[in-house]
């Protein structure tokens, strides 16, 4: 009869019962367990301890850089990272601000300007460990998911809202990380790790954060019962959220910042009157002149350019707006909006189009534009639309979760 048991991380595994009293590793902590004979519960190997709640100093630490920044994460980290932990996973910046430091100093024998220069390399050093020491202290704590070994690539999901509204703006970095040297062992394809970030602040105007800089906490820390702690805090529906977004990103893994949905799609039936009444509320006459409300407010000549560019077969009379792209302003490329859906041409391998029913949702951060699609499909726009990028993105999001 198949024993069922529980790792202490909240882990649950189903196995033979000839496995009864082996160890085995739990593929979510990397702690050893050992497997218990039926009706027993779960035995740790000995000198293993539960990990201990944060203490009231790091509490503090996190309530004061919550007043310093006028922000407070949701899960913040309150980990003690190791400086040559630190040092040993990431070592570029690290060493680029101390040999920074040492070659300032060694002019300060020969000149009064390299003593200034050593001062304030001095504080950029100090500076440079107060942030990162701050990031995991007071940040946020993300699930992540090993997704490639070669190269050593995590999947990190978050939420970019900063609280002002009921919107979810997730979103999924995937980016390297140096899990060979990680505390735990070894990575393996599939390994769940929890990670800790810091956000880049976006316009006042705009509803989520614009970046966001996960680590693993596993290359910051030797500590493992830290590391577990950290990992318990993520909850279970986080990480389904996760498994659920890695399903819409393009394969292979790659590094980049995508946009992904994860409530289904509604069946929605717009019609070209609810679509040209959702446009003026967002889309606006912009002084760059690249925005077009409706046809009559497109010059003729950039018209007459745009429709063969960019939507050889729309009726003039069918659009509602001409959006376009930041590098023409003559009508060439950019984005068609008609009661049908969105056509677009921004350079010769980014040109389509597609339905109202079939858009998804769509996502902006750091001057890159995304729309995904109801199939799966995405189109990335980069810098092509620049500021116009967030306008886009709140217009066509809402649009997407229209009923």
């Amino acid at each position: 009869m198949p024993i069922e048991f529980s790792c202490r991380c909240g882990a649950r595994f189903r196995v033979a019962d000839q496995m009864a009293g082996q160890s085995a590793q739990c593929t979510a902590c990397q702690q050893v367990v050992v497997v218990p004979y039926p009706n027993a519960p779960a035995i740790q190997p000995s000198g293993w301890a539960p990990p201990q709640p944060p203490d009231q100093g790091i509490r503090r630490e996190v309530e004061q850089f919550n007043r310093e920044t006028n922000s407070a994460a949701s899960n913040p980290g309150m980990l003690r990272m190791s400086m040559l932990k630190y040092l040993m996973s990431f070592p570029k910046w690290p060493i680029i601000w101390m040999s920074l430091l040492l070659i300032s100093l060694l002019l300060g024998y020969f000149t009064c300007f390299g003593w200034i220069m050593a001062v304030l390399f001095l504080v950029m050093n100090i500076g440079y460990w107060r942030v990162t020491r701050n990031k995991f202290v007071a940040g946020c704590i993300n699930p992540g998911v090993v997704v490639s070994l070669d190269p050593p690539l995590v999947a990190v999901l978050t939420n970019l809202n900063k609280g002002g509204s009921d919107t979810d703006w997730n979103y999924i970095r995937i980016l390297n990380q140096p899990l060979n040297s990680m505390t735990g062992g070894p990575p393996q394809i599939g390994q769940r790790l929890a990670a800790v970030a810091l956000y880049t602040p976006s316009d006042d105007a705009c509803p989520h954060w614009e970046y966001f800089s996960p680590t693993v906490v596993n290359c910051v820390t030797w500590n493992a019962r830290e590391i577990q702690r950290v990992q318990n805090s993520i909850e279970a529906s986080d990480w389904d959220e996760l498994s659920r977004g890695l399903k819409q990103l393009p394969q292979p893994p790659a590094e980049g910042l995508f946009k992904v949905e994860l409530k289904p799609p509604r069946q929605r039936s717009l019609s070209p009157h609810q679509i040209a009444q959702a446009l003026p509320h967002v889309v606006k006459h912009l002084p760059d002149k690249y925005c077009y409300l409706a046809a009559h407010g497109i010059p003729p000549q950039i018209l007459q350019t745009a429709l063969p560019s960019i939507a050889p077969s729309v009726n003039p009379h069918s659009v509602l707006a001409l959006v376009l792209a930041n590098s023409d302003a003559s009508g060439k490329r950019g984005m068609i909006m008609t009661g049908e859906g969105i056509f677009f041409h921004v350079s010769d391998t980014l040109r389509g189009a597609f339905r109202w029913q079939d858009l998804w949702g769509a996502g902006y951060s750091r001057y890159q534009f995304e729309l995904l699609l109801i199939n799966g499909q995405r189109w990335r726009f980069d810098e092509a639309f620049g500021e116009n990028s967030q306008m886009l993105e709140t217009l066509l999001d809402g649009i997407s979760k229209s009923g």
